[in-house]
Formats: structure tokens, sequence, C-alpha cells
């Protein structure tokens, strides 16, 4: 318990603010994490690797929720965007 159990880590990914709030697919397969440029990265839970990177904010992105309509990402500038599968 309390133990790490992935570390995942992209090129070019930094967070945006001063904290970082990811958030997990509800399949339990993938993480987002909203990056300082705008991007939104996700990665596989099942091997680390970074899946894709979403592009579509202008600003940091400062938090992210998965839920059953999709991933939801929110900006430092207050724009909020729902991504499809």
């Amino acid at each position: 318990r309390g133990e790490v159990v992935r570390t995942l880590k992209a090129s070019g990914y930094r967070s945006g603010t001063q904290w970082a709030n990811p958030c997990i697919s509800p399949d339990g397969h993938h993480v987002a994490a909203g990056g300082a440029d705008g991007g939104v990265f996700v990665w596989s839970l099942h091997d680390g690797a970074l899946r894709v990177t979403l592009r579509g904010h202008d600003a940091a992105v400062a938090t992210c929720a998965w839920g059953q309509s999709g991933l939801a990402t929110a900006d430092k500038n207050g724009v909020a965007i729902l991504w499809s599968e």
C-alpha cells in the first residue's frame, strides 16, 4: 500500500498550474492531464505510453474530469471542452 504503481511522462508535458488534476477514464484504462501549453495528454495505464495529445485550448489546462459523457477539460481562461471518444 502506498507504493508507486506507474509513472507517466511525456516529452513536452508540464503542469499548467501549481497543482495537477489528472483523471482516470471510467474503464480504468487511461489517465488524462492538462498541460501548460493547452494540450490534454492521455496515457495508457496498461503500458504507460502516451496515446494522444488533444489540442483545442489556448491556455493552460487546469482541470479534467472523465465521466459517462466523455472527457471534459477546462483551461485558465474559463473555456471548457467536452471531447469525443
